[in-house]
């Protein structure tokens, strides 16, 4: 797509839309939130996200890949999130009452400028839920994931830096 925004979603900005998206690749896209794209209410905003490649986005803001907030919860399923970058939220960035779903999805090589930001994805002042399964946060700037109060599902994910299931690190839900 190669876009610049000025505001919101630099690829795709869904403002209250539920479409279904597929085979798609958001590539080096730029804006102040949500570099590769925004998914917001007002009402709800469900998209479902199947085959999706987010790469080389920048945010100066949160969500280098995506950025959800106010009611954003799109379903993503066999997507990539990779060498993205933001201020907080490298890949993703999750806000108020966004509850994304992740199936089969991929952090890898996303970075933040932020201290303790959450590379792969952040979760700020969430009252969200955040549902991920088979899902992998993997090189991205530490920590993988930064949970501020919201506590996601994670099922059957690999996260770097965890602690297996030995040893969990309860801040990553």
């Amino acid at each position: 797509v190669c876009e610049t925004a000025n505001d919101n979603g630099g690829g795709i900005y869904n403002n209250g839309g539920s479409p279904t998206l597929g085979n798609l690749i958001l590539l080096e896209n730029a804006a102040d939130f949500g570099g590769g794209m925004v998914c917001s209410g007002p009402g709800p905003a469900n998209p479902t996200l199947t085959s999706v490649i987010f790469s080389g986005n920048v945010s100066a803001q949160s969500g280098g890949g995506l950025y959800n907030l106010s009611g954003g919860s799109p379903a993503l399923v066999n997507a990539v999130f990779w060498n993205n970058s933001a201020l907080a939220g490298g890949g993703m960035s999750n806000w108020d009452t966004a509850s994304p779903t992740l199936t089969n999805v991929t952090f890898a090589n996303n970075t933040t400028t932020a201290a303790d930001a959450g590379g792969g994805m952040d979760d700020q002042d969430n009252l969200n839920l955040t549902t991920m399964r088979n899902t992998v946060f993997w090189g991205n700037t530490l920590p993988q994931i930064k949970n501020s109060n919201s506590t996601p599902i994670i099922s059957f994910s690999d996260i770097q830096g965890s602690g297996g299931s030995v040893a969990w690190v309860n801040a990553l839900g």
